[in-house]
């Protein structure tokens, strides 16, 4: 042994014997000498020190001794002190494995391991504040922890700081900073999937690497979504002198917020197609493309069950719009259908004025008659046989019911028979219809 390698051996003896002296229930004042007499020893076997085995023996016991010395200062209000001397703990215990990787047996590099994780516990309970407090710090110690699964670790809680923080940005819809931060995760957790050992701290960090670029996507949508919410306002407002430029501006800007959550965040896509579904409907006046925009937005909200988002306003606006549409539908079909069949009904005026006359002249079962021969059924089967020249009320009521189930329009195949001969059967069930009142006011 040299003169060097017998001076470290000493000073690290020296060293040993200062750090032994502080036991529970001594004062911190003297734990504090004890543990600096300490240090220097330490700090001198290190410089005295010739092998890599001898260095990584003077930066864990210098390791150990800034770990105390933290601890005992903690009672203080110096926090500066406390945390100057948990750094300087966790770069020797650093400095320590990499020396004694080489030379060091395994049990001593785990016991370095242990000591070194024992300091980073030890650490985060110290840690308070905000999330910004919460990244500081742990940018400070997270280079010196030692154990890849451990680091990995330290790595996640970094990225879900970052994540949480983000979050928080985009609530306040400072979307810049958010995008911002959510970059800022990319380093942390490669880092985290470099470093880590085992399978299952892999795939959490994977998982969280997946949150990561989903809430990337979220927040780029939201920011597309507000930037054209804020131009929609804008273009309201001048509807007199509508940009229509500005209009087609807006709904890129809804197409990349659909684009960026497909398959991401199912809510805002569902909300990105009903904006544009409100661009169609309120400025460009296009219904059918709006009812496409609106029906993909309800059909995306319905994947959402079990969760229901029947309260929101984007989703109420959605299926109102829809059932206006419905409505507006269902007048104009019934406004189509009106038209025709007046239509129909001033082509066949000769026949209906005919036939009103000669309900008007004849008796009941001489009308009954009339209607038979002159407007026959088309189901050959519809017939009422021979009818009495005076039958009673109580026969006349039944043939006028015959008769009414033979012409009801309900039952006419318009395909087969035309709308002309469906419009003729609904006038004749009309007065058909009025003798049969008679009849039920005579029981």
């Amino acid at each position: 042994m040299t003169s060097s390698s017998a001076a470290s051996v000493s000073w690290r003896n020296q060293g040993n014997g200062f750090y032994k002296k502080v036991v529970d229930g001594i004062a911190p004042v003297v734990a504090i000498k004890n543990l600096q007499d300490a240090m220097n020893a330490y700090y001198r076997a290190e410089n005295c020190a010739e092998t890599d085995d001898e260095r990584a023996s003077a930066q864990k016991n210098y390791g150990m001794a800034a770990f105390k010395m933290a601890q005992v200062s903690s009672a203080s209000d110096d926090t500066s002190q406390v945390e100057f001397y948990y750094k300087q703990a966790m770069k020797y215990f650093s400095n320590a494995e990499k020396y004694g990787r080489r030379d060091k047996s395994s049990d001593w590099l785990l016991g370095l391991q242990t000591m070194s994780l024992q300091c980073w516990m030890s650490i985060q309970d110290t840690i308070t504040g905000d999330l910004e407090d919460h990244i500081k710090k742990y940018h400070m110690y997270v280079e010196n922890i030692l154990g890849g699964d451990n680091k990995a670790t330290a790595y996640y809680k970094l990225t879900e700081f970052y994540l949480n923080l983000a979050a928080q940005r985009v609530f306040e819809k400072d979307f810049r900073t958010a995008l911002s931060l959510l970059k800022d995760c990319y380093f942390p957790v490669c880092e985290g999937i470099r470093f880590a050992q085992t399978k299952s701290v892999t795939e959490s960090i994977e998982n969280l690497q997946e949150d990561v670029r989903i809430q990337t996507c979220v927040a780029e949508s939201l920011q597309a979504l507000n930037i054209a919410d804020d131009l929609f306002v804008v273009v309201v407002s001048e509807e007199e002198n509508v940009n229509f430029d500005v209009v087609w501006d807006i709904i890129d800007w809804y197409r990349k917020a659909i684009n960026l959550t497909h398959g991401n965040d199912i809510e805002m896509e569902a909300i990105a197609h009903g904006r544009i579904g409100k661009i169609y409907d309120k400025i460009l006046k296009l219904k059918d493309r709006a009812r496409l925009y609106y029906t993909q937005c309800i059909e995306l909200a319905n994947t959402l069950i079990p969760r229901t988002v029947y309260e929101e306003e984007w989703y109420r606006l959605a299926t109102n719009t829809l059932q206006r549409y419905q409505q507006e539908d269902l007048l104009k079909e019934e406004e189509r259908r009106r038209e025709e069949r007046q239509g129909i009904k001033d082509k066949l005026k000769d026949k209906l004025d005919e036939m009103n006359k000669k309900f008007a002249d004849s008796s009941k079962a001489d009308f009954l008659r009339y209607v038979y021969k002159t407007f026959p059924p088309k189901n050959k089967k519809h017939t009422l046989g021979e009818i009495p020249k005076q039958p009673e009320i109580n026969d006349l009521k039944k043939l006028y019911q015959r008769a009414v189930v033979h012409y009801h329009p309900d039952k006419i195949d318009v395909s087969v028979h035309g709308m002309e001969w469906k419009v003729m059967s609904e006038e004749i069930v009309k007065v058909l219809t009025s003798h049969y009142e008679y009849f039920k006011q005579c029981d």
